[in-house]
């Protein structure tokens, strides 16, 4: 097979260029990847962002519905002493009523209490 005058110069010229548009194409590559690198960094951020936010927000919701369970709890122990407070008061007025219309009952009462004590404290 005989040479052509050129050919190798021909071979050379055409390796170069295909080199050239392979380093073009790969510095194209590289910057396509540095971008795809910020664009999932940037994801990656925006979802720890939006936990936050979420984590927060359920937070304050807890916050505020044990606030709430502890003021109906306050209220109701309020309530429910302020109604005791008034069957105590109801009671002592009763048996105040008592004493005054049965002066003697009332007496005779207290000292069988006062002696059943008394033989029980022996």
């Amino acid at each position: 097979m005989a040479k052509i005058p050129g050919d190798d110069e021909m071979k050379s010229a055409a390796i170069s260029k295909d080199m050239a548009k392979v380093s073009s194409e790969f510095d194209t590559l590289r910057a396509d990847i540095a971008k795809l690198s910020e664009t999932v960094a940037e994801i990656g951020r925006k979802q720890v962002e939006y936990a936050t936010l979420n984590v927060k927000s359920t937070a304050a919701g807890v916050k505020e519905s044990i606030a709430n369970s502890a003021e109906s709890l306050a209220n109701a122990g309020k309530d429910y002493a302020a109604g005791a407070q008034a069957r105590v008061a109801s009671a002592s007025d009763d048996v105040q009523h008592y004493i005054e219309k049965n002066p003697w009952t009332s007496v005779l009462i207290a000292t069988g209490i006062g002696m059943i004590l008394g033989i029980r404290s022996r």
